[in-house]
């Protein structure tokens, strides 16, 4: 049976967060098929992209800046690198893909930008996925979109937050989406569902 692994609300703590994943597989010996993200990443590509809360965090916590600063510029920081060769390489050894559901504090105006016209009706391979950084190695799964694992499993995502559920002013994005919901209702059905 394969792994897959699960992390949500990292609010910019990537590294962080690919790291533990990358350590709990030393730990048990047993690696992850896929690492699945579940919003608040805080996919920020530009200063003015920042909600207020983001703002006001990464004053007193700079990780929360820490994909603007580290992961969207081109070249990345080069010891991003160091998280995903193998292990054996003296690294971190996280081989597999990196997948992300967009929470509720992203850069919505990077995001809708990576999601293609049109929905495909099947699950599409991870590799498919439009990527979010610099480095393609984090992959965006759309509201109502499915993907599939290299074992099989299908992976359906649904990002951000219910209408009125927070009072800010948010980019229309950081809502769910009730059309992906009905389509994902009316399809058939997954494995796994990854949700905000």
């Amino acid at each position: 049976m394969k792994t897959v692994c699960v992390i949500g609300d990292i609010h910019g703590h990537v590294q962080l967060a690919l790291c533990m994943a990358a350590r709990w597989q030393r730990e048990t010996g047993q690696d992850f098929e896929a690492v699945f993200l579940c919003g608040d990443v805080g996919t920020f590509t530009a200063d003015d992209q920042l909600d207020s809360t983001t703002r006001r965090h990464g004053k007193s916590n700079p990780c929360e800046l820490e994909f603007l600063q580290q992961w969207s510029v081109d070249p990345q920081s080069p010891w991003l690198a160091g998280i995903f060769p193998p292990a054996s390489e003296g690294k971190f050894g996280l081989t597999c893909p990196v997948v992300m559901v967009h929470g509720n504090h992203e850069g919505f105006a990077h995001l809708e930008k990576l999601i293609p016209e049109g929905q495909p009706e099947m699950a599409v391979d991870i590799s498919a996925l439009p990527a979010i950084e610099a480095g393609g190695r984090i992959r965006l799964l759309p509201p109502g979109w499915k993907c599939m694992t290299a074992s099989g499993l299908t992976v359906a995502g649904i990002g951000g937050i219910e209408q009125g559920q927070r009072c800010a002013d948010y980019h229309p994005m950081a809502f769910i989406d009730d059309d992906a919901v009905i389509r994902l209702l009316e399809s058939d059905p997954v494995d796994m569902l990854v949700t905000h």
